[in-house]
């Protein structure tokens, strides 16, 4: 198989599914963090016309803790943040499909009075061309208390209503670590599995390897000290924001074009081993392999669960470009049979690959796809049914499964007995006999067999039994020992 990683510069003429993509930046002042996070939302599906008209929904989640007061050059972290943040906002007025919210903690209870780990509140919902609102909200805001990071991250999902052509995203800025005993690893485990990705960087100072390494399930860690750099880092946060990172996956046929679809894949990130994304590969409304959103700061290891599977690991990324996968893939099917009256549907086949692994275990009457190659199939039947094929690309290879028959076997007593196949004159063990009742039905292939059987309480060699029969399809056969 082979494998061709392209990169492009644009988006053009694809259809977009957007994918959760988070970004996290935490930053420390004066040995105090801040953290920034972006997470993109699940989305839904449209095409490069509909682009334009594509919503992306930006929600700040602000932190007013009592930390925010401490001093950083020369002036409040509170002041300095909620200042550059108005900048922010201020630069992005009057942008085209854009709605704002603001979500602040911390800034309801004095934290003298004791712990409030539930203060947290949606102070602005998200409108067009707000950012004055947003700023007068921020203006007003004084820090107070603590600092429920995971809850709030919980809660920011809500505040997001129901939409599946718009882009969502997190931004969370905050000073300090997590202090209600809740875990931001869990609660980014729990967005995800609601469909909502956290793919953060963090950037921090003073932060020793232990702090760092308790955010790896979180996201990438980077370093800033100075006011210029949160100003740098808050830029490339938003801009990233506007300007995406997306992957199309080509599923490459016998030549080489990507027709290839409907096969699932998935991404882990190959620094945590956490599976980041799992889908069903999809063509567009064009044709073309459909276009999905990633983190841009990960590598990546790529699962195709075809039959068998196929892996390429280290992907590298392009970020806020459009990234080309191809991989190879040819297909062609197996189609399973059965004309048995009884057991149509019923008989399974075990498909092995050269290396005599099992890839899958196929039931009678379905039609599998698998890649191009030699197989051995060995369908369960009585006696079992053992032969190489081979699927072409394209190409549907129908093995028929023959009917078989139903042999009643009868006991005195319990005892002990197999059946065997005469094949050339020669005895072929099928199954043992299991006379712990006093009747068993045994589902055979049609042929000539014979059963062998003696009685547990009889002790001679002598006292053993046996029947020769024959099977014939959708017939039934009784022997009585």
């Amino acid at each position: 198989m082979s494998f061709d990683f392209i990169k492009m510069s644009h988006l053009q003429h694809i259809t977009y599914f957007w994918i959760n993509f988070g970004v996290l930046l935490r930053m420390n002042i004066q040995k105090v963090t801040v953290v920034i996070l972006i997470g993109f939302l699940l989305s839904g599906v449209l095409s490069a016309q509909e682009q334009s008209k594509n919503l992306t929904r930006i929600l700040f989640i602000y932190d007013a803790s009592n930390s925010m007061n401490g001093v950083w050059e020369g002036t409040s972290k509170h002041k300095l943040a909620s200042r550059l943040l108005q900048e922010t906002l201020d630069s992005l007025d009057g942008t085209k499909n854009l709605e704002l919210a603001l979500r602040v903690y911390g800034h309801q209870h004095l934290y003298t009075r004791g712990q409030e780990c539930n203060d947290t509140k949606l102070e602005v919902p998200f409108g067009k061309d707000n950012g004055e609102e947003i700023n007068k909200a921020l203006s007003q805001v004084k820090p107070r208390g603590t600092t429920p990071i995971a809850l709030t991250l919980e809660k920011a999902a809500g505040d997001f209503s129901t939409c599946t052509s718009c882009r969502n995203i997190i931004i969370l800025i905050t000073d300090g670590i997590e202090e209600c005993d809740g875990d931001p690893c869990a609660a980014a485990r729990l967005l995800k599995e609601n469909n909502i990705r956290l793919k953060p960087f963090i950037i921090g100072i003073g932060l020793d390897e232990s702090f760092k390494k308790s955010f790896d399930c979180v996201g990438n860690f980077y370093d800033v000290s100075h006011r210029n750099d949160f100003e740098q880092v808050l830029n490339v946060v938003i801009r990233q924001a506007l300007n995406p990172t997306t992957v199309q996956l080509n599923l490459l046929d016998e030549n080489q074009n990507p027709t290839e679809t409907n096969t699932p894949f998935s991404l882990f990130n190959q620094k945590t081993g956490e599976l980041d994304y799992h889908y069903i590969h999809t063509l567009n409304a064009y044709g073309a392999p459909d276009t999905f959103f990633v983190d841009p700061n990960s590598e990546y290891d790529l699962v195709v669960h075809s039959l068998p599977e196929i892996q390429k690991k280290g992907i590298k990324i392009q970020t806020g470009r459009h990234n080309i996968i191809g991989v190879a893939i040819p297909q062609g099917s197996l189609k399973l049979v059965s004309s048995s009256k009884s057991r149509k549907n019923q008989i399974q086949t075990l498909v092995f690959n050269d290396k005599d692994s099992i890839i899958n275990v196929q039931g009678a009457g379905s039609i599998t796809k698998y890649l191009s190659d030699n197989y051995t199939i060995e369908i369960l039947t009585l006696p079992r049914i053992k032969e190489r094929i081979r699927i072409e690309p394209r190409h549907t290879t129908t093995v028929e499964i023959p009917s078989s028959g139903l042999l009643t076997v009868k006991y005195p007593a319990r005892g002990y007995g197999k059946v065997f196949k005469w094949n050339d004159n020669k005895l072929i063990w099928v199954i043992d006999l299991n006379s712990n009742s006093s009747s068993q039905s045994i589902t055979l292939l049609p042929g000539k067999y014979r059963a062998v059987y003696r009685p547990a309480n009889m002790h001679q060699t002598e006292n053993s039994k046996y029947r020769d029969f024959e099977i014939k399809a959708d017939a039934s056969k009784v022997i009585q020992f």
